[in-house]
């Protein structure tokens, strides 16, 4: 469209002398000039002025022409009184196509049966086509192939190709079958659609004088929509909105300002513009479409589903916005029932098919099934709400909308050229608390947070946008990527949980809490989170959504049942943990600040028990597979044992190896509800082994059975021992690795159970918590320095000095713990909250200090210890190893061999004893005192300082006093 100047009023007086072919001249030259409302004033002052006994063909001819003008302008009801008369006139087939095809993109799929069953004529050659299309939408198979093989008989053949599906689907070569679909599918058109009355004709003279009045108002509104719309494709929103406001909203200019609304990510008030063009025309063609998309972008997918369901009609755009809206939903097999078989034109025909084999593809029963659960699910939908709010001035709000999307558009050519202190500038300085945009809000915070590196002012504003915008899901979903980010995931959930049942379907959503328990690292109620495949992207739902389903068990729905269950239940421990804490930190560090630190020790704990979790399905998934191949392997040896000792047939041996396999798996589980039965395994076994060594026959392969099934339970101890000692290393090292989130977290614990009388009262409650502030002081004292790793000794130093002292405070407290006296508990609450606080504020130099003691035990880490028994062993035992290596080569005699022998093993023993036990040697030395005594010999010790220089002086006054 062009812009052009209105052409003059045609007054009566220019018509005098005008033949029709003139006339024709004249409305090709309006209409080449896109002058439409100048070709309506023509046509309807030719009609008003002129005798209507002319013929009907040229008459008709001339009601679609000013029916096409008038459609052009917007103007539709008027367009479609002038198509019915036309079509009454000479239901010639352009006509009728136009005329079906307006009322169809307006939902009219009424009027379209009234009209089709009120000719009393046979339909003219060109609506066949069109009729074709009408019964296959509305899923009339047999009535759609009696209007394609109308259609395929003359000149339009080629807009219908052959139905060779479409006449097997119908009864192949059995006509009479195909009669009598036909016949069924009339009465079910006729329940559907109605009788087929038609409607009365409307005025011509009313019609063309009504095209007359509104004839400049018309062509304003068609200059000022075509306008505004080039200057959209020239990225000028701001200019094509104040194009669009300059005067009254016009049917033709709400469309178009509807798209440019759309344009500017600004569905609220697109979705006001569809409300204000409803109220002139609520079947107003691409307004049912553009209202119900808008309102399933934003999530509400009832009244999207109500839109369509009163307004729209069976056409191919209606019946794929009712796909989609089913989808969204999780309802695949309604989905596809209500979409319809597309023809190979349609784009979305691929799609359609993928699901069609998804919901059953050629076993009907299946989709049956399925159709009849999700109408169970689809009748309990809730009435939908309002999802509009009050009109208010649309022009200050369509203006305002035009000037963020042209910001936003400079913002981000800022940050493409890597200038986002200037992008973050420009969106805060555009912000205007006269004229709020829930949209700059939103880019303000995504420049602050992926940007700028400012997580904390970009949460502000992200909620200050989702508070304004409550069904944003951009905003939404912004707000929870920063919660992740600062690891506030018990508050993105608390969100997520609190929002309304129609935002939970957005695929966007659904994605943001996917993320929030991946976070966490639940993977089961990541998966579980996404819902039903329907409704997602394809990036999604053969990306993410697949890798969680195989990691969550894939096929095995047992197993991903049993994880569901534990990570429900540890996400219900944490987040009841969780509050807990806060409400103590609130105390220590006031409740707004709490809110802000209470994520170190929840993602602490968050972190601790998915370990513990991983290990425990570790240890008992190993449990279970050496199980399950021991009773294996267990059966096919009894099996194979009772024929070789036995002798027993094929077929008794597979039965014994069933048997044996049965009962061993009945030891296991009898074995695991006894954990400290490992002596009475071992005797079982042994007695087995005793059995089979003594005795042949039965009792032989009894004992076998039994030296298996202990052999099997003793197999899983030992594999679950280490298990056991390797999430033992792993939980270790991971609190070292976060010494911050320990502490806290224990001290948190301790400081509520100590504010409960009841705790204190209770001595055995009083022992554990012993071993709380033990392993609190040992985490200030090595772990916590050990996790800046000072690159100086000065400074490692200091910080060691520090953190003894630390250290020393919170020991301090055992006493007080103990014993409880008067004032104690308090003085013990007093420096938890100082340590507490300085803790999650990361103010260490807040943490109380007192003077460590003088002599502090040494502690060794377990790798010190392995290397010093390493080390012991080695040393002892290398005498031995070097004569046993040596023996080849020097070939001693048996004696010699064996006087070295035990020389090494007596070196070995000594070298043990010396070293673990420092007093080994007092006490050689006072043996060989007394055997030397025995001897008459004397002491050896005093011996051996008489014979030093001087020693027999000191000796001599040691005897004298």
């Amino acid at each position: 469209m062009t812009q052009v100047t209105t052409n003059p009023r045609v007054r009566p007086e220019m018509l005098n002398g005008m033949d029709r072919d003139r006339l024709i001249e004249k409305v090709s030259e309006y209409n080449d000039a896109d002058d439409h409302a100048g070709t309506s004033r023509l046509i309807a002052q030719w009609l008003l002025t002129h005798d209507p006994a002319e013929s009907p063909e040229e008459r008709a001819d001339l009601l679609r022409e000013l029916a096409e003008a008038q459609l052009r302008l917007g103007a539709e009801a008027r367009a479609l009184a002038l198509l019915d008369a036309a079509a009454r006139l000479h239901p010639q087939g352009w006509t009728m196509t136009l005329y079906l095809n307006t009322l169809r993109a307006r939902g009219e799929d009424q009027r379209v049966h009234d009209h089709l069953a009120s000719w009393r004529a046979p339909a003219p050659g060109g609506t066949w086509p069109d009729l074709f299309e009408f019964y296959r939408d509305l899923r009339l198979p047999a009535l759609a192939h009696q209007a394609a093989q109308h259609a395929r008989k003359g000149v339009w053949k080629v807009f219908v190709p052959p139905q060779r599906g479409l006449w097997w689907r119908t009864g192949g070569p059995l006509w009479f079958v195909r009669a009598a679909m036909r016949r069924r599918e009339q009465d079910r058109l006729v329940r559907k659609l109605g009788t087929g009355r038609a409607a009365e004709p409307a005025d011509l003279d009313e019609v063309a004088r009504a095209v007359l009045a509104a004839a400049d108002r018309d062509g304003v509104a068609f200059d000022q929509a075509a306008r505004a719309q080039r200057l959209r494709g020239e990225g000028k929103p701001v200019e094509a909105a104040r194009v669009l406001t300059g005067a009254d909203w016009h049917p033709l200019v709400l469309l178009e300002a509807v798209g440019a609304a759309r344009d500017c990510e600004d569905l609220e008030l697109a979705l006001r513009l569809c409300a204000r063009l409803a109220e002139h025309d609520a079947q107003y063609s691409g307004l049912v479409d553009q209202t119900a998309r808008a309102l399933l972008t934003r999530g509400h997918l009832r009244q999207a589903w109500d839109v369509l369901d009163t307004r729209g009609g069976h056409a191919g755009t209606f019946r794929r916005l009712r796909m989609e809206i089913l989808l969204a939903a999780g309802l695949p097999h309604l989905a596809v029932g209500a979409r319809g078989r597309p023809s190979r034109a349609d784009h979305d025909r691929a799609e359609w098919r993928n699901w069609w084999w998804r919901t059953g593809g050629p076993v009907p029963f299946l989709r049956a099934r399925g159709i009849r659960r999700e109408e169970i699910e689809f009748d309990s939908w809730e009435p939908a709400a309002d999802a509009t709010t009050a009109l208010t001035d649309l022009t200050a709000a369509f203006v305002r909308a035009a000037e963020v999307d042209v910001i936003v558009s400079k913002a981000l050519d800022l940050r493409i050229q890597d200038n986002h202190p200037e992008a973050v500038a420009l969106l805060a300085a555009s912000i205007d608390p006269g004229r709020p945009s829930a949209l700059l809000l939103t880019e303000l915070a995504s420049t602050l947070c992926y940007y700028a590196d400012d997580d904390e002012n970009a949460l502000l504003q992200a909620r200050e946008a989702r508070a304004m915008d409550p069904a944003s899901p951009s905003a939404l979903v912004l707000e929870m990527e920063i919660l992740g980010y600062l690891e506030r995931r018990h508050e993105a959930l608390v969100v997520l949980e609190a929002l309304p049942e129609h935002m939970t379907t957005l695929p966007e959503i659904r994605d943001a809490r996917s993320d929030q328990f991946l976070g966490l690292g639940l993977t089961t109620l990541a998966h579980e989170a996404y819902g039903p495949a329907a409704g997602l992207p394809s990036w999604i739902r053969n990306g993410h959504r697949r890798r969680l389903w195989w990691r969550t068990g894939g096929p095995l729905r047992a197993v991903r049942r049993n994880r569901l269950e534990s990570e429900r239940l540890l996400l219900q421990t944490w987040q009841r943990i969780g509050r807990n804490q806060a409400r103590i930190l609130a105390t220590v560090v006031g409740a707004e600040q709490a809110v802000r630190l209470r994520a170190v020790a929840e993602s602490f704990h968050a972190r601790e028990n998915v370990q513990r979790l991983r290990w425990s399905r570790a240890h008992v998934v190993t449990r279970l597979v050496i199980g399950a191949a021991g009773s294996v392997a267990a059966g096919l040896a009894l099996a194979w044992l009772a024929g070789e000792s036995l002798h027993l047939g094929v077929v008794w041996q597979a039965a014994v190896g069933l048997v044996g396999a049965r009962l061993c798996y009945l030891a296991q589980n009898t074995a695991n509800r006894f954990p400290k039965a490992m002596p009475g395994i071992a005797a079982v076994a042994v007695a087995g082994y005793l059995v089979t060594r003594l005795t042949v026959g039965w009792p032989d392969f009894i004992g076998a059975l039994a030296v298996v099934a202990a052999g099997i339970v003793l197999v899983q101890r030992g594999v679950g021992a280490l298990v056991g000692v390797a999430a033992a290393l792993t939980q270790r090292r991971f609190r070292r690795r976060e010494p911050r989130g320990a502490a806290l977290s224990e001290m948190l614990d301790l400081l509520d159970d100590i504010s409960r009388p009841a705790r204190r009262a209770d001595l055995a409650w009083r022992r554990r918590r012993l071993q709380t502030l033990e392993q609190v002081a040992l985490i200030i004292e090595s772990d916590l320095p050990a996790t800046f790793a000072a690159p100086d000794a000065h400074t490692a130093e200091q910080l060691r000095r520090r953190a003894r002292g630390a250290a020393a405070a919170v020991r301090e407290l055992k006493y007080q713990l103990v014993t409880g006296p008067a004032g104690g508990w308090r003085r013990i609450e007093g420096v938890l909250k100082a340590d507490i606080a300085a803790l999650a504020t990361g103010s260490l130099a807040r943490l109380r200090y007192a003077e460590p003691a003088s002599a502090r035990v040494q502690t060794r880490s377990r790798r010190q210890l392995v290397a010093y028994m390493v080390r012991i062993l080695l040393f002892a035992g290398l005498p031995l190893g070097v004569v046993l290596v040596s023996q080849p080569w020097l070939r001693f005699s048996e004696t010699i061999l064996n006087w070295a022998r035990l020389l090494g093993v007596g070196w070995a023993l000594v070298y043990v004893l010396g070293t673990v036990d420092p007093t080994f040697a007092d006490r050689l030395r006072t043996w060989f005192a007394l055997v030397n005594l025995g001897r008459g010999n004397g002491d050896p010790a005093q011996l051996d300082r008489a014979e030093r220089p001087g020693g027999g002086e000191q000796a001599a006054r040691r005897g004298e006093r």
